[in-house]
Parts: C-alpha cells; structure tokens; sequence
C-alpha cells in the first residue's frame, strides 16, 4: 500500500495505535482484526519507499510507560527513514484500551499526554536529558542519534478543544477529524490567540 501510495503521488501514508481490540469491535466480528504497531509497520516500510512521509493518526502515547524507549523509537525512525515521519499523538478514543492496558491505574489521560510530550522533547533536545513529573522520570540520559528533523513535526490528535490547546503549547500542528468547517476555524483561531500569548 506505501509503495502504491507513493508511485501515485501521494505525500503519505497514516495510521493509528491500537493495542486491543475493542468491545464494539469484538461484538460486530467474529474474527479479530490486525492492528499493527505504527512504528515497527514504518521502519519496516520505510525503506522500500523513498519520497513517502509516515504519520502516526494517532500515537497514543499515555498508553506507553516507557517514554525513553518510545522517544528511542521515534528518533530511530527519522534516522533511518531520513526524515519522513510526522507523529500526531492523543489520548485516544477508547478508554476501555487504556484500562486493559493499566487496569486499576487512575490517569489523567490528557494530563499524562502533556507529560509525555515535554518529556519527548527534552530527550530529543538535550544532550544530558533528566525529567522528573507526574508519570514519567528518567535521569542522565544521553539518547544519541538524535532525531534527523529539528524539531520532530509532533501533532495533537483529536477534535476536544483541549488537543487544539495542546497543539497550540506544545505541538507543531493539530490534526482534528470530521468537524464542521466553521468549528476548525474557531479552534485555529484560538490556537492562534495561545500561541501568540506564549510567544510561539
């Protein structure tokens, strides 16, 4: 499909993060869907394209604990893919995935992405990174190669006006799906005004 993808033209290819099945899932098939991990989909991709751009749609990063190993994931990717991803994260739509994942673990899920996000960009910022918050802590980590696009394109995924705040702090973009024109262009306006108010 990336090959395809790529000899009709198309700037890229995306997909999404899935670690289970969910229920309304389980209760319309009898047979489980393949979900594949976006990252080890790409880097197997990768390099039987060359022009094509990898996006996660999205990367559901408060479902993944170990941010060091993920940001070591991601800057591999652009290493290896010579900059052609573009990673959109959120919180995800299904909390039931996230509770299966850390059943009993109480988490704000938009909080945690924050979280994640800051500790992504000091490990790819930093030559000595040290991060000590809420959910994620590391310290004197030196994560080397670095990624190859400076900064790595991170977009906030979703259509909540809190994943257009978010992009607005913290992102390169914002990636919402299926909302009226008219309130794409409310939210812009107001990743605007914050980004403005933060010096961005």
């Amino acid at each position: 499909l990336a090959q395809h993808a790529e000899n009709l033209g198309y700037h890229s290819v995306w997909g999404n993060d899935h670690m289970t099945t969910q229920k309304y899932v389980r209760d319309s098939y009898p047979t489980p869907p393949n979900f594949w991990e976006p990252l080890i989909t790409y880097a197997y991709a990768a390099p039987l394209t060359t022009k094509l751009v990898f996006g996660t749609g999205i990367l559901v990063l408060p479902m993944r604990n170990d941010i060091v190993v993920t940001a070591k994931q991601l800057a591999t990717l652009d290493q290896f893919s010579k900059g052609r991803i573009m990673i959109a994260v959120g919180v995800g739509a299904y909390r039931e995935e996230f509770e299966a994942l850390q059943p009993g673990t109480k988490v704000h899920r938009g909080s945690k992405l924050e979280e994640a996000v800051q500790a992504l960009r000091v490990l790819f910022d930093m030559r000595n990174a040290s991060f000590d918050g809420e959910y994620y802590h590391y310290k004197d980590v030196e994560m080397y190669p670095k990624p190859v696009q400076d900064p790595l394109p991170i977009y906030f995924g979703g259509n909540n006006i809190n994943a257009a705040r978010r992009a607005a702090t913290y992102g390169q973009g914002w990636m919402p799906a299926g909302m009226p024109s008219a309130q794409i262009k409310e939210r812009v306006q107001m990743m605007h005004e914050i980004a403005d108010d933060k010096g961005r």
